[in-house]
């Protein structure tokens, strides 16, 4: 039971850092593309965000599992107290940015159909937001990988 937990917690691991890997690029072929093309990969953004609600709820679920099977006490272990923390901003950064991203989307659409610089001023806003929740995003994974390699 302790490996299973432990596999499908680096799996959800794996997920999420493979999520934080492409979104940078994604966000950089959005900015070169053309207003047709955005439209499309920001939806391929989108697709990509909803599997980050399965990597959370498995991270989740395993952390617990493993705190259990491993009989770790969240009174002595900073490390681990330090490591929720992190874990939950994180998840907060997420669940703030996702209507971001929505409204950005129709931002996109609309500059598809018709480009004006108040669009353009309005998505260059949301582009640096999204960039502001990305750098936020890897500092917090990289200080919980370092909590969790060296506690």
């Amino acid at each position: 039971m302790e490996k299973v937990s432990l596999y499908l917690h680096l799996l959800g691991v794996g997920m999420l850092l493979s999520l934080l890997f492409v979104s940078p690029f994604a966000e950089k072929a959005l900015r070169k593309s053309s207003p047709a093309d955005a439209v499309t990969i920001h939806r391929f953004i989108n697709q990509l965000g909803v599997l980050s609600p399965f990597a959370v709820a498995l991270l989740l679920f395993t952390g617990v599992g493993n705190i259990i099977v491993f009989h770790v006490s969240l009174k002595t272990a900073q490390w681990l107290q330090a490591k929720l923390l992190f874990y939950f901003v994180l998840l907060l950064i997420g669940a703030v940015n996702g209507p971001f991203l929505k409204r950005r989307l129709e931002l996109y659409r609309a500059r598809a159909e018709k480009q004006t610089p108040e669009l353009d001023a309005r998505i260059a806003a949301f582009n640096t937001r999204e960039a502001f929740f990305l750098i936020w995003q890897w500092i917090l994974v990289l200080l919980i990988i370092a909590l969790s390699v060296f506690r």
